[in-house]
């Protein structure tokens, strides 16, 4: 096995024994590229980061040069070249200390479970390098391992392991920069022994070391901490510093709920979504989806399996509740837990400041009504650069930045078979999951599958709309379900307490779009709602008027899908509600519009043949 470390000191073993790097540009390029592993760093890239002032050519000369010290030292399998690109191979035999750090598990509740990666910190990275990549780095990685070892610190008081926290709060004073936590752990676990001098002791270490290497006092906590100490109030019980009560605040990095039901249906979906979030090049993604679709449930499912790639945390930030972009750094800050400070700077920046050496990832649920907010998004890229942003909403954020991904319905047959032939069927497993819940002996029959199929038609195997009709299955047949939704699609709903109340009926879905359009997008998606089988430009036009910007604002609302070249249709459940505005006024004009055009269109067709 190839070992690197660069935490303390730069070092290379194959099998233990050592591997002479002498170059300092080869040193660099190695760090980088086993920061970055699996990625394929362009060589014009590489070549202005590590030579920004020299010309071009020699740049490129240097970069070959220690391309080449560089394969000299390690075997071949470790490092990929072409003409173009250098990697690192992510699935080479490596180990690298500065991966044992940061893939420490983020929300330990065991101090054994950190340990062994806080083991592995030798010190700053890289020593001695000066580029500015390093620096950044180097103050990321110095932020990480003192939030990691504060973690520890607080596990090893919460377990009562008052040698080895004095241990390892004496090793982070080592490292330097005073410190505050580490005195402070040094405190309580002293005087949980009964040594109140030692304690005390510790105390003064503290306010010499802050006066020396910051000019400042001790925060009022550990005074507090002190006089409890000094006076003989402190017990393990009762430390007035809140930082050590819990042993899991501050330092849960993830505020993602666990699932309270299965994600059915969408592995494919799961996959794609994961790869885009944790792509370098694909920072802003936004699935995009009418309402009901499930973007929350599959985007809550992408951040669980990101995890593991955010050193930083993965947080949800809820933007239902806001009713103004205005709100928006600061709802981001509250869900982060980020205390904002009484100080000039506003929220917008303090949060801007926050996030800028932070690998995390955000999501940001139910964005469509924040759209003048998309601004903060970028400024937020910009001055973040390993923060990556996962939106859901039913509009488009329209920035250049965005990756769109399009939610569609759960799959189900279109090709009429109305039988067992199809199953399973994601569409089918999550109604016959969700009716297994209302009604606890629900099972299918031979004479189930054409009322089922003839439901996940009808609603068009919208999640929400096959939820909410299988809440029925304990009051009504799968035949009486599937007329009463072909009768009258407000049927749809139920006063389900765990369903958001914008939910509960897919009337009220529908109608939060629908406030949202302009009268000239209200009246075309009515009348588009006459179309069976999808329609072209050139019929839009003729039978409601609605001319190509009008089109692709409905299709950036998620009303109205491109499918195919050319040619556009409704999803069945927006048809339907969309079929209940037409018929309170203008249907009878739309219908002699829509009778008029395929008259026309039967008319050419006929003199064709001729």
């Amino acid at each position: 096995m190839l070992t690197i470390r660069l935490l303390g000191q730069f070092s290379l073993t194959l099998d233990n024994a050592p591997l002479p790097l002498p170059s300092r540009p080869a040193q660099s390029l190695l760090a980088w590229l086993v920061l970055h592993p699996g990625l394929a760093h362009r060589r014009e890239r590489l070549a202005g980061l590590f030579w920004p002032d020299a010309t071009e050519e020699n740049a490129h000369n240097n970069l070959r040069h220690a391309l080449w010290r560089l394969r000299r030292a390690i075997p071949e399998p470790f490092v990929q070249s072409d003409k173009i690109t250098i990697r690192w191979v992510a699935e080479s035999d490596s180990r690298l200390d500065v991966a044992d750090l940061t893939t420490a598990p983020t929300a330990a509740t065991r101090a054994d479970d950190l340990i062994p990666a806080l083991q592995a910190y030798g010190g700053e990275l890289l020593p001695g390098f000066y580029e500015d990549w390093v620096t950044l780095e180097r103050e990321r990685l110095t932020a990480l391992f003192a939030e990691r070892i504060a973690h520890l610190l607080e596990l090893l008081l919460a377990e009562r392991r008052w040698r080895e926290t004095i241990d390892w709060a004496e090793r982070w004073i080592a490292q330097g920069g005073a410190p505050e936590a580490a005195y402070q752990a040094l405190m309580r676990a002293y005087a949980s022994q009964g040594n109140s001098a030692a304690a005390l002791a510790a105390y003064q270490r503290c306010v010499d070391a802050l006066e020396r290497e910051l000019d400042v006092p001790p925060s009022a906590e550990t005074v507090s901490l002190a006089d409890a100490i000094r006076h003989s109030q402190f017990t393990i019980h009762n430390s007035p510093f809140p930082f050590f009560q819990s042993p899991t605040h501050p330092f849960t990095l993830s505020n993602i709920p666990a699932p309270t039901t299965p994600l059915i249906g969408r592995d494919g979906e799961l996959a794609q979504l994961a790869a885009l979030v944790t792509d370098p090049a694909q920072r802003l993604v936004t699935i995009l989806g009418p309402g009901g679709m499930g973007k929350s449930q599959l985007a809550l499912a992408a951040a669980r399996a990101a995890q593991e790639h955010f050193p930083d945390g993965v947080f949800l930030v809820e933007l239902t509740p806001l009713t103004s972009a205005d709100g928006l750094a600061r709802a981001i800050g509250d869900a982060l837990g980020y205390p904002f400070q009484n100080d000039p700077r506003p929220p917008r920046q303090q949060l801007t400041d926050y996030l800028r050496r932070r690998r995390m990832l955000l999501l940001l649920d139910n964005f469509e009504h924040l759209l003048d907010g998309a601004e903060l998004l970028i400024a937020l890229l910009q001055s973040a650069p390993d923060l990556h942003l996962l939106v859901t909403s039913r509009e488009r954020l329209r920035l250049h930045a965005e990756t769109i991904f399009r939610l569609e319905g759960l799959d189900y047959p279109t090709d009429g078979k109305s039988d067992g032939e199809n199953f399973p069927f994601a569409a089918a497993l999550l109604f016959i999951q969700s009716a297994q819940r209302a009604h606890s002996t629900f099972a299918l029959d031979e004479k189930s599958w054409p009322p089922l199929l003839r439901i996940c038609r009808l609603v068009g195997g919208m999640p929400l709309g096959l939820i909410l009709a299988a809440s029925w299955t304990g009051d009504l047949t799968l035949g009486e379900i599937a007329d009463e939704l072909a009768a009258n699609i407000a049927f749809l709903g139920q006063d389900l307490r765990d369903l958001d109340p914008r939910h509960r009926t897919i009337q009220a879905v529908f109608e939060q779009s629908w406030q949202r359009l302009t009268d000239g997008e209200r009246q075309a998606l009515a009348g588009l709602s006459i179309f069976q089988g999808g329609f072209n430009r050139s019929a839009a036009q003729a039978v409601t008027g609605a001319s190509l910007p009008v089109l692709t604002r409905l299709v950036d609302r998620s009303l109205l899908w491109r499918v195919g070249e050319g040619r556009y249709d409704l999803h069945e459940l927006v048809r339907q509600l969309a079929r209940q505005k037409l018929a309170n006024g203008g249907e009878e004009a739309v219908r002699a519009l829509h009778s008029r055009w395929f008259l026309g269109l039967v008319s050419y067709q006929e003199k064709r043949l001729k």
